[in-house]
């Protein structure tokens, strides 16, 4: 964090700071969050010849009329209340570079400037270069998502370094404050808000440890076999079928852990290697056989993407998936007509293409993509699945940047939009009532490095967690109980946090390759999630809650039993602590005491691998002040 100005006045409140994480970072020693290098010449995505930060730099050595291109792979960034790109460079020896520089509005080209207008290139050292968004025509764009640099002149350029590029929000200004209105219901809370996923290969699940352990944190339901197990599993011999691995945690002893929970059980079909046939005999088996009141199944996992098993004779066929949807609801809600039975699928319309091309009957747009063949099919069958199941993962492995992953809990409007845009249009009006469940999420969605176990993961899973509410999704499920500790993948010194591994495991699983903590030790994401059962429950309301600055996050909610309010506060700044003043409208506190109590988790309790802390704080009266540590998440009762 670079401290631009302070201004010392009552209790800190009146401040000017720039907070790195505030900016869209681009690269930083790689491209990082959905920047990815689509460059026609020469580069060196890690270069170590010269290197302003960190470990490398982005090297460009640009052919005749050829040009190195930074492109954002989900759709760019909005540069609202952005002032100028940033980056710096290094003319490697040499100071002769002829370089254009020129940005993209969602693939609409912008204004083409010259780099030499911005700086004058040095051959023995690094210079900063700022260009005003004004300049590049990407001032309050939506889906800023190319960056090119030109060679303009049909000659080879000498290479260049370039290092730290980001757009930069201008630093924050005055007053921190947010407004919390009591009257102003967003989302009464439900059972399926709360949740994890489970597995049928952790031979750990059912472990007195960590079933006590998961009642601390409030799930209320389960998803179970695993992930892309679903589709390969034998419920009958708890087995894998195309590896023969025989498992630890069967049917009966997930239930079993769920009910000790008090929640409610998803349980995937095997699509990829069953029949509706054998999932019809799963229901018998659950809720029948075992009593077990089973409500929701999914049919599959990622069973349209190429790493999902998959026997049939088209794999990854979202119209045979559809004719095995149809088959297994008339089959097994004929064994328990209770039973909610959801389809897979994913945000857009062109991922993971099909051998049919459908057409959207809103656009009139042809598509093949996996998801609007699918509902395709399902209309044309006459069928509306009972729930929506999708998976959310921010950053991309190797691309992680925190600064990326505490922003992304804004994507969740786009996420919910974009699902229920497809279910409207290939549905019909029948589609606003399908449920939109959130099977997974956590910080990436494969070989996690060392941000799935930093404290930022606890800050995004708490902040995720409440903007998905928020937004209207019906279910969200955290991806996962255990799983495994992993050195090997992105352990970069540009991310924050003190342990040299990743583990998508909210708890350990003891120790694996020579890292790892002692088994059940809970990692920050899952005191984020502890923290999520100090703050609400369910049968409780969001209320309205904002902020004026992005990295002050305040999420409020009344209790369903007492009509008593609570804030959740997150402090996204890496390393400012923040003075709030909190105004909260139409509430009244129903007992007049000077401490109010709270919870906090935070760097303390993260670097001495400690509990969450309660405390009390100081109570004045309205407006509420409140000071939280930098990278920390704060519970009040009021």
């Amino acid at each position: 964090m670079k401290t631009i100005f302070a201004l010392c006045a009552l209790l800190a409140m009146l401040t000017a700071w720039a907070d790195d994480n505030e900016d869209i970072d681009i690269y930083i020693d790689y491209p990082c969050g959905g920047w990815y290098d689509q460059s026609n010449t020469y580069v060196d995505q890690q270069a170590i010849e010269y290197r302003r930060s960190h470990r490398s730099s982005y090297m460009i050595h640009l052919e005749p009329n050829r040009q190195a291109k930074l492109h954002h792979n989900d759709g760019g960034h909005a540069t609202y209340g952005f002032s100028h790109l940033e980056f710096w460079v290094h003319g490697g020896g040499a100071t002769t570079h002829h370089v254009k520089i020129r940005g993209a509005d969602f693939f609409t080209l912008r204004t083409m400037v010259n780099l030499t207008d911005y700086v004058t290139i040095s051959a023995t050292e690094w210079r900063r270069v700022v260009i005003p968004l004004t300049h590049l025509g990407l001032a309050n764009v939506a889906r800023f998502n190319q960056l090119y640099f030109i060679e303009p002149d049909g000659i080879t350029q000498p290479p260049l370094y370039i290092d730290d590029i980001k757009v930069v929000k201008p630093a924050f200004t005055g007053q921190v404050n947010a407004l919390v209105n009591y009257n102003v219901n967003r989302r009464q809370l439900t059972n399926l808000l709360f949740g994890v996923n489970g597995a049928t290969w952790d031979s750990f699940l059912t472990y007195p440890d960590t079933v006590n352990r998961l009642k601390q944190t409030g799930f209320k339901i389960v998803r179970y076999p695993g992930g892309a197990t679903a589709d390969q599993y034998d419920f009958r011999n708890n087995r894998n079928k195309r590896n023969g691995e025989v498992y630890w945690t069967d049917t009966q002893a997930f239930i079993n852990v769920c009910d000790q929970l008090g929640a409610q059980k998803l349980i995937c079909f095997n699509y990829g290697s069953g029949t509706p046939e054998e999932a019809a005999d799963w229901v018998r088996h659950a809720n029948v056989e075992l009593n077990g009141n089973v409500m929701y199944w999914a049919v599959g996992n990622e069973s349209y993407g190429t790493w999902s098993y998959d026997t049939h004779s088209f794999r990854q066929d979202a119209t045979l998936y559809a004719q095995f949807v149809r088959d297994t609801i008339a089959l097994a809600k004929a064994i328990d007509p209770r039973i909610k039975i959801g389809v897979i699928g994913s945000i857009k319309e062109n991922d993971f293409p099909q051998r049919f091309t459908v057409q959207n009957p809103r656009t009139g747009l042809s598509w093949n993509g996996w998801t609007p063949v699918l509902l395709t099919r399902l209309r044309e069958m006459g069928i509306t699945p009972d729930f929506y199941d999708i998976k959310f993962y921010p950053n991309s492995p190797g691309r992680e940047a925190d600064s990326h992953l505490l922003q992304s809990t804004s994507l969740w409007n786009d996420v919910y939009s974009r699902a229920r845009s497809l279910l409207r249009d290939y549905l019909g009006p029948v589609g606003d009532s399908v449920p939109l469940f959130i099977a997974e999420n956590n910080c990436a969605w494969a070989s996690v490095g060392k941000q799935s176990l930093s404290l930022v993961n606890a800050l995004y899973a708490a902040d995720s967690w409440a903007n998905a509410c928020l937004i209207g999704v019906d279910s969200f499920m955290w991806w996962n109980v255990h799983n495994g500790a992993w050195p090997f993948h992105n352990n970069s010194v540009t991310l924050y946090g003190w342990r040299s591994y990743g583990d998508f495991g909210l708890l350990s699983q003891g120790r694996e390759h020579n890292v790892g903590a002692p088994l059940n030790t809970p990692y920050p994401a899952y005191f984020g999630f502890k923290m999520i059962n100090r703050f609400a429950k369910p049968g409780d309301t969001l209320v309205r809650a904002d902020s004026n600055y992005s990295l002050f996050v305040v999420h409020a909610v009344k209790s369903a039993d007492t009509g008593r309010l609570k804030l959740m506060i997150i402090n996204k700044s890496r390393d400012q602590a923040l003075t709030g003043k909190i105004n909260i409208d139409g509430y009244k506190r129903p007992i007049i005491t000077s401490q109010l109590k709270a919870y906090r988790y935070g760097r303390e309790e993260d670097a001495n691998n400690a509990n969450i802390r309660e405390m009390r704080i100081p109570f004045n009266g309205w407006p509420l002040i409140v000071t939280v540590p930098s990278y920390s998440i704060t519970v009040i009762e009021l």
